[in-house]
């Protein structure tokens, strides 16, 4: 593989990632003014450049677990997860990985996963958690797991109400999302 490099992303990359987004994501799932963000804390966003490309991006975000816990709450209806956790402490948490399919199975993602991952744990912020796309064929899940995350549980359609209020066409099964998600938990031992 030729060189990919990692960078932060700064504010001239965003017209570039919203098209990312759009083409990886779905349309409209990310808006422009939720991307103006990206750049700042407590977002850390990291972009891949492949042969003078962008070739994806993986975006996390710090976040108090007590503002987590009504993340779970929103989408966890019928399941409850205890996890001893203080209400202020900060948690990380994976909310995008992208790759342009055309760039996917070079190690962009991979790259980017572990270098998102890495700058949580250089800033000593554990339990990070990701949700991920649960279908047939996601290598994400085995990369997670390789990487010491655990399965917490499944949610069936995950996206569904977000993307009727967004009105944005999920890449695999369109409008409404119908698609089911994995919780994952990376906890340092």
């Amino acid at each position: 593989m030729e060189k990919c490099e990692i960078y932060p992303v700064q504010n001239e990359d965003l017209d570039e990632i919203y098209t990312l987004c759009n083409v990886c994501l779905g349309k409209n799932y990310i808006s422009k003014n939720e991307l103006i963000n990206f750049p700042t804390q407590p977002f850390v966003a990291l972009k891949a450049v492949y042969q003078n490309q962008l070739a994806g991006i993986a975006v996390g975000q710090k976040i108090t677990w007590k503002d987590f816990k009504k993340i779970l709450h929103e989408h966890l209806v019928e399941t409850e997860i205890n996890l001893n956790i203080n209400d202020n402490k900060i948690v990380g948490w994976r909310k995008h990985l992208c790759v342009y399919p055309h760039m996917r199975n070079k190690g962009i993602g991979k790259m980017l996963s572990m270098r998102l991952h890495q700058s949580f744990i250089q800033e000593n912020i554990t339990p990070v958690f990701s949700f991920i796309w649960d279908y047939p064929g996601n290598i994400m899940a085995n990369m997670l797991s390789g990487m010491g995350y655990k399965t917490l549980g499944k949610i069936a359609y995950f996206w569904k109400h977000e993307s009727l209020q967004k009105n944005y066409e999920c890449p695999i099964c369109g409008c409404p999302c119908i698609c089911n998600a994995k919780l994952m938990m990376y906890e340092k031992k």
